[in-house]
């Protein structure tokens, strides 16, 4: 009896300590000049694109892990990025404008996928309104959006993954690590 005691104890110590290796391999991006923290499973690649707008030419920032390929991982793709809106744009007083912003990324996003949207709900974040959205693409692959907007700045993290794998441990941990910080002027 005590022989079991001991090799279960080992077992359940074994994989107590190993998932907690497993977490401590995320990747910290803290971007301060940006505003904002996000952790990713490993080192993702920077991009900045032009993104065309009604207001002119847009520079996002985006961090992009594509997991594709790895086969330990529930998650296809893991993405944060960042635009800063020109801040006479955002200016408006019409108080309803913020949300017409924010309803405008989760509805480009749709029509850029060519996706359905199951679900979208507004947040407020640290105090700032934004979104969380969940889009289905061909019926089989699922994105999940947390959306941000402090003042004139964009944040969005987003997840792509397999529909049958929606809402797992790491996605959580993704949106979870998510934060704002200081942002310097």
């Amino acid at each position: 009896m005590k022989t079991q005691l001991k090799t279960l104890t080992f077992i359940v110590s074994f994989f107590f300590f190993l998932s907690l290796s497993a977490q401590t391999d995320w990747v910290t991006i803290k971007i301060e000049g940006e505003g904002y923290r996000v952790d990713f499973p490993s080192q993702p690649k920077k991009q900045t694109n032009t993104i065309p707008s009604q207001i002119g030419d847009l520079e996002m920032k985006f961090y992009i892990l594509d997991n594709s390929f790895n086969p330990n991982d529930d998650n296809l793709v893991y993405m944060s990025a960042f635009t800063a809106y020109p801040e006479e744009y955002m200016s408006n007083e019409d108080p309803g404008f913020k949300d017409t912003v924010l309803d405008g990324a989760v509805n480009g996003a749709v029509t850029n996928v060519n996706g359905k949207l199951l679900s979208k709900e507004n947040i407020f974040f640290n105090g700032f309104p934004g979104r969380t959205a969940k889009i289905e693409i061909q019926g089989s692959t699922i994105i999940n959006q947390k959306i941000v907007l402090v003042d004139n700045l964009l944040y969005i993290c987003q997840i792509i993954c397999m529909a049958d794998k929606d809402d797992n441990k790491s996605m959580k941990a993704f949106f979870d690590s998510f934060d704002l910080i200081k942002v310097k002027k």
